[in-house]
């Protein structure tokens, strides 16, 4: 019996041998009072998952008005879980300088080893509970330059994690990607944290797209 031939399959993604760049940048102000545990079990979670893959490099920045570095792109590994130490509800809400200054230090870093091989990716995971209030290096203006400078760069994937209604408008109208923002609830931050980190690994380790953010449907925001 004769058969009709059939059209080639789509591919599944090809699996990625390529370096996964990790950057956590999560609030340490005082109004984290109740949250920052939450928040720091899923930092130290993500660390520990990190650790299955072959080829990453993890940094962990905490802020308040300050910028605090806990790990500084070391082999997940190597990199030891955070302490309350290492990472507590302190001052106030440096957001504009500790997501500037995260991108831009992460850059050029990459760069100076050489830049992004074909198939490595950079993550950039920010975590906040509420507004602006303290930067001094970047107004929003300068802060905006800074995020629109990276939004659209092929391989970085900025996912913005917020619980607090005002700071995601005032993301969006900094030209974060509505894509790759996912606002919680109270209660929910170490949760949405872990599944939105998790689904970063994927992309990652499957190449997938930034458009493909779009059918991240748990937490989106709006």
């Amino acid at each position: 019996m004769k058969t009709t031939p059939q059209p080639p399959k789509p591919a599944d993604h090809q699996q990625n041998d390529g370096t996964l760049h990790y950057v956590m940048i999560a609030d340490a102000s005082g109004s984290m009072q109740g949250t920052v545990e939450h928040v720091r079990e899923s930092i130290n979670t993500q660390i520990i998952e990190l650790r299955d893959l072959p080829k990453a490099w993890v940094t962990v920045r905490v802020f308040d008005n300050r910028q605090m570095t806990v790990h500084d792109c070391v082999r997940p590994a190597d990199a030891a879980l955070l302490t309350r130490e290492d990472y507590d509800a302190w001052g106030s809400t440096a957001l504009y300088d500790a997501v500037a200054g995260g991108l831009l230090d992460a850059s050029t870093r990459i760069e100076a080893s050489g830049g992004l091989g074909e198939d490595d990716t950079v993550v950039v995971l920010v975590f906040t509970d509420g507004m602006e209030n303290a930067s001094r290096k970047f107004t929003a203006e300068a802060f905006e330059e800074v995020l629109s400078s990276f939004m659209d760069r092929p391989k970085w994937h900025l996912l913005f994690v917020g619980s607090d209604a005002a700071v995601m408008d005032d993301m969006e109208r900094r030209n974060w990607s509505r894509d790759m923002m996912f606002e919680v609830r109270k209660g929910e931050e170490r949760d949405a944290l872990n599944v939105v980190a998790r689904e970063a690994r994927e992309v990652h380790r499957l190449k997938k797209e930034k458009s493909e953010w779009r059918g991240f449907s748990r937490f989106k925001r709006g």
